[in-house]
């Protein structure tokens, strides 16, 4: 949606359709209003339009997401975990190594570390590290961290 063209203005309606449906479903009633105003421009074709106000938007979404993301943190501050913004990329370089290496208990214990926090964003990494690490797909775990951590470096 941020690098919306001419060309995807049909994608671009298909795609706000959805997030209005999704901030509607959670209450986030600017969002969705804006949502449908958009879908609404794009599906009469009125790039120019959609284009001038596509940034509000966005800036809606992402500050929502943001609130989430606060209010997620606080929930889990309950259960005595801090709160981190990500992952720790030593840790997680730490994890691929283990992987390289096949050492099954120096991947469990980088893992335990990284789960002993939630994370503001790419949590999920954590909870699919967790899977494949229990299914001992070390390969796979390298192969993402390589890339994730290259991305974040």
């Amino acid at each position: 949606m941020a690098k919306l063209t001419a060309e995807g203005l049909s994608a671009y309606a298909i795609a706000v359709h959805g997030l209005k449906g999704a901030s509607g479903n959670i209450g986030a009633r600017e969002l969705k209003e804006k949502a449908a105003d958009l879908e609404a421009l794009a599906k009469l074709g009125e790039f120019e339009a959609v284009l001038t106000h596509n940034g509000e938007l966005l800036a809606l979404a992402k500050a929502l997401l943001a609130a989430i993301g606060q209010w997620l943190c606080a929930w889990d501050a309950q259960n005595d975990k801090p709160c981190l913004q990500a992952p720790d990329l030593s840790l997680l370089k730490k994890l691929g190594h283990c992987c390289e290496n096949f050492d099954s208990y120096g991947a469990d214990e980088a893992l335990e570390r990284l789960e002993s926090a939630n994370y503001m964003v790419d949590g999920d990494l954590i909870v699919w590290l967790r899977q494949r690490i229990d299914a001992s797909d070390f390969y796979e775990i390298r192969q993402r961290l390589e890339t994730y951590c290259a991305k974040s470096a």
